[in-house]
């Protein structure tokens, strides 16, 4: 029987037992009114509907109660387990299943441990190296952007709506969901966006993982990354004057702050002066 056809069922014996019950308070056709409402009275002390009324309030809160358990449970299942990685730290993740993720400074992974193992799926929002054990797909969301992996070790990038892939053991798959571009990378090659598509699988070196043990290497990148990069390894603010369209090929390490901008300033012509624990002023040398 189909729920709708209950329905109407339902619908009919209410309306059967409602016309019993006033067939039971009808007025006589003579008599007088005292008569009649002593007639009514009668019906209604003897009508059978109260035992009706006395049990749609326990059928309701069963019904609730029922609601309730399976909202709760529900929420239960689909509640995120976060990881925040704060700017100066690196942050060693262990999943479910035995895969490692080491956070890098600034970085949110976020997935559904009750889930898990329905699906293995993560997000993530800054940088984060993937050490995955072997076992069904694995994917790592960012944005529009999906990795897939069944087993493998790579690294992402996903800051500022800008995302890279990189591939060191094993099989990588990078999608964009919208546009429908995708890559294979095998290890030593990995791949970035491009607009809101992919670009061009380029060969990648492994120091695209120092970050790791401290060690940053870049090519040809904005400086504004590059300052961004020591903001969250070193926990400041730098501040840059003139440095909008200068772009920056060399490294840096984490161990010292004012040896980092020494690396990155020199080179650059740039000064810079640390006015507080937390404050970098940067300005092009005269």
């Amino acid at each position: 029987m189909s729920p709708k056809r209950l329905h109407i069922d339902e619908r009919h014996l209410l309306d059967e037992q409602t016309e019993m019950l006033l067939k039971q308070l009808e007025v006589p056709s003579s008599g007088s009114n005292d008569a009649a409402w002593e007639a009514i009275s009668k019906a209604i002390a003897s009508k059978p509907s109260s035992k009706v009324r006395r049990m749609f309030p326990t059928a309701w809160v069963a019904a609730a109660s029922i609601v309730i358990l399976l909202s709760v449970g529900f929420g239960v299942l689909t509640r995120s387990t976060r990881i925040i990685s704060a700017k100066g730290e690196h942050v060693a993740v262990v999943l479910p299943d035995g895969s490692n993720v080491i956070l890098n400074s600034e970085s949110e992974l976020s997935y559904k441990k009750y889930l898990w193992w329905h699906k293995r799926e993560v997000k993530l929002k800054g940088e984060g190296f993937f050490k995955v054990k072997k076992g069904e797909r694995f994917e790592v969301r960012t944005g529009n952007y999906v990795t897939s992996v069944l087993g493998t070790t790579f690294n992402v990038f996903a800051r500022n709506d800008q995302i890279r892939v990189s591939c060191f053991t094993g099989k990588v798959g990078v999608r964009e969901e919208q546009s429908g571009t995708n890559a294979i990378l095998t290890p030593g090659l990995g791949v970035s966006s491009s607009g809101s598509s992919l670009g061009t699988v380029e060969q990648v070196s492994e120091k695209q993982k120092g970050w790791m043990s401290g060690e940053f290497y870049f090519t040809d990148e904005p400086l504004s990354n590059v300052f961004a990069e020591i903001e969250r390894q070193f926990n400041v603010k730098i501040s840059c004057k003139g440095c909008e369209n200068r772009r920056y090929s060399g490294y840096f390490n984490d161990k010292d702050l004012g040896q980092a901008l020494e690396l990155v300033c020199v080179p650059m012509q740039l000064e810079y002066k640390i006015t507080s624990e937390n404050e970098v002023q940067v300005n092009p040398i005269n």
